[in-house]
């Protein structure tokens, strides 16, 4: 499954020479002149730094609804909609493209309780996924080699959301 996924991703840059185990000097001489390979490694760490999508599932206790049904989890937009007691949630994130927002509204109503929308967005946790307790954090603004934003959401037992702006060396 792995080597298939590294195949894929090799296709997708283009690259001669992803891994040989005859020839590890040639491999290191392209991962520091070969900008297409630098990509692919940036790429392939972002990947995990982002919960996979059986794990969003069970957060959310909802499939994903998406336009890119053929693409895999990390390049297309997922939009999670779901109720929890008298909150409306609508939940999308793109992985690829670092872009993460939330949605509240009430149930009854169309008015929006919360509207939080991230294009800087770097990692993301799970922090618990317990059935009656949800929480998750996305990590966001990491551009300034100073500090980084932390949006710490709850969805169950009680919505909260708690946005901290940090110094990068607490990390």
């Amino acid at each position: 499954m792995a080597n298939l996924f590294l195949i894929n991703l090799k296709r997708k840059y283009n690259l001669e020479v992803l891994y040989d185990k005859t020839n590890t000097q040639k491999m290191q001489r392209d991962l520091k002149c070969n900008k297409k390979v630098n990509t692919f490694m940036l790429e392939l760490a972002k990947m995990n730094l982002i919960p996979n999508e059986l794990e969003w599932m069970s957060l959310f206790n909802t499939e994903p609804s998406t336009k890119e049904e053929a693409l895999p989890f990390y390049y297309r937009e997922n939009i999670y909609e779901f109720y929890v007691e008298d909150l409306h949630y609508i939940i999308k994130f793109f992985p690829s493209m670092d872009e993460f927002s939330i949605k509240v509204q009430f149930k009854n109503e169309k008015i929006d309780f919360v509207d939080l929308r991230f294009i800087t967005v770097y990692k993301m946790e799970i922090n618990s996924d317990k059935g009656k307790c949800a929480k998750f954090t996305v990590y966001a603004n990491k551009e300034d080699d100073r500090f980084y934003s932390k949006i710490e959401i709850t969805i169950k037992p009680n919505f909260s959301i708690k946005v901290i702006e940090d110094f990068l060396h607490n990390t």
